[in-house]
C-alpha cells in the first residue's frame, strides 16, 4: 500500500506495515501543525514553526524560488510570469508607449510618471493579447500608485476602445486578479482577492484584447507603478517553485525527515509537489502536503520545497492561480 493522509486503527494481533505507521506519524504530525496555522500554542515541540508571509520573507529562499511575492495580499503566487521589469529596460516588444509622459522600468515595476498624459498597452510585436488564447484565462499584477490629482486607470484595450478593469482614486495599492471568459466576452475582476466587478462585458473590445495602462490629468511627478504581470491559460505549460531557507530558527544535530502543510489563498498542493531535503536542498527527495518525507541524506539544515505547475484549467467564475501565503512544518 501508500502512504496516505489518514489514521489507521490496528487492534490487538494485527501487524501494521510501515506504510501504515507512516500514515499514522503524519497524520499526528499534521495535526500538530494544523493546530498552529489555527492559532493554538503548542509547546515542547522542538523543530516545529508556523510561519506567515505577513512576517514577512526571510524563512523564504527568496534568491532560488521562481514564484512571485505579492506584498498586497502577502503570499507567493505561481503564475506564467509576462514580465517582471527587473532588468530596469522598457520592453518595448511587449509594451507600446503613448502620449507626451514618461514610460521606465525601475525597481522591479513599470512606471507611468506624468509629464502630460502617457499610455502603456501590451501591444508590441510579442504583447500579451488574451483574445489569442484557445480558451478563458486569468491576468495578475500588482499596482500602486502615487498621486495628487487626476487618474490612473487599468483596462482592457484593443488600442482604440477600453474596458475598465480599475480606476484611481488617489495614493493606493492592490493586488489584481483579472478572470476573462473567452466564450461569454466578460470578465471578474478581483482587488486584494475580493471580487469588485463581476460579469463586466467586454465584447465591445473587437479584435485584440490587450492589457492598458493610464495616467492622465495629474501633476507632474505622479506616478503609476506595476508590478509582475503574470496570467494563467490553457495552453501554457511550466511550473514556478517555493523554497525555504535552511536557517529556520531552530537548532537541530542532524536531520532525518520532514513533514510540511501549506497554507493556501486560492488552490491547493497537488500530488508529488513537495520535497524535502536535509541538507540545504543537495538531495531532494519528493513527496506529498501532510505527508512524512524521509530524506535521502541526513544533515543539519533542512529544506521544503513546493513546485506547484501552472493552472491550464481557468474557471471563468472563480480565482485560479495558487497562491501560498504560509507554510507550517516539523522535522527531525
Amino acid at each position: 500500500m501508500t502512504v496516505t493522509f489518514g489514521l489507521f486503527k490496528p487492534i490487538n494481533g494485527d501487524s501494521p506495515d510501515v506504510d501504515e505507521l507512516m500514515s499514522n506519524h503524519s497524520f499526528i504530525l499534521t495535526n500538530m501543525l494544523n493546530f498552529g496555522i489555527d492559532g493554538a500554542t503548542t509547546t515542547n515541540q522542538q523543530n516545529y514553526n508556523y510561519i506567515e508571509f505577513t512576517s514577512g520573507t526571510t524563512i523564504v529562499d527568496e534568491p532560488n524560488s521562481t514564484s512571485y511575492f505579492s506584498p498586497n495580499i502577502t503570499s507567493f503566487v505561481f503564475a506564467n510570469s509576462l514580465d517582471n521589469f527587473e532588468d530596469d529596460v522598457v520592453d518595448t516588444g511587449i509594451w507600446t508607449k503613448t502620449g507626451a509622459g514618461l514610460l521606465t522600468e525601475s525597481g522591479g515595476n513599470l512606471v507611468l510618471e506624468m509629464d502630460g498624459d502617457v499610455q502603456a498597452t501590451s501591444s508590441g510585436a510579442s504583447g500579451f493579447d488574451a483574445r489569442t488564447f484557445s480558451g478563458n484565462c486569468e491576468i495578475i499584477l500588482d499596482y500602486v500608485e502615487s498621486r495628487s490629482g487626476g487618474g490612473a486607470t487599468i483596462s482592457i484595450s484593443n488600442g482604440s476602445t477600453h474596458v475598465t478593469i480599475r480606476v484611481g482614486g488617489g495614493s493606493s495599492a492592490g493586488f489584481l486578479r483579472v478572470v476573462i471568459n473567452k466564450s461569454g466576452e466578460t470578465m471578474d475582476v478581483y482587488e486584494d482577492d475580493s471580487l469588485i466587478a463581476n460579469n463586466t462585458d467586454i465584447s465591445s473590445v473587437t479584435t485584440n484584447w490587450y492589457l492598458r495602462f493610464e495616467i492622465e490629468g495629474a501633476t507632474g511627478g505622479d506616478t503609476l507603478k506595476i508590478a509582475q504581470v503574470s496570467f494563467a491559460e490553457a495552453d501554457t505549460s511550466g511550473s514556478q517553485t517555493l523554497i525555504s531557507n535552511s536557517d529556520q530558527g531552530i537548532s537541530e544535530a542532524t536531520v532525518e525527515a520532514g513533514i510540511t502543510r501549506a497554507v493556501m489563498t486560492t488552490g491547493t498542493v497537488g500530488g508529488s509537489e513537495v520535497a524535502f531535503s536535509a541538507n540545504a536542498g543537495g538531495a531532494y527527495v519528493a513527496g506529498n502536503d501532510k505527508v512524512l518525507i524521509k530524506a535521502s541524506t541526513s544533515g543539519t539544515q533542512p529544506r521544503f520545497r513546493y513546485t506547484l505547475p501552472y493552472e491550464t484549467s481557468i474557471n471563468a467564475y472563480a480565482k485560479n492561480i495558487p497562491t501560498i501565503s504560509g507554510f507550517a512544518y516539523y522535522f527531525g
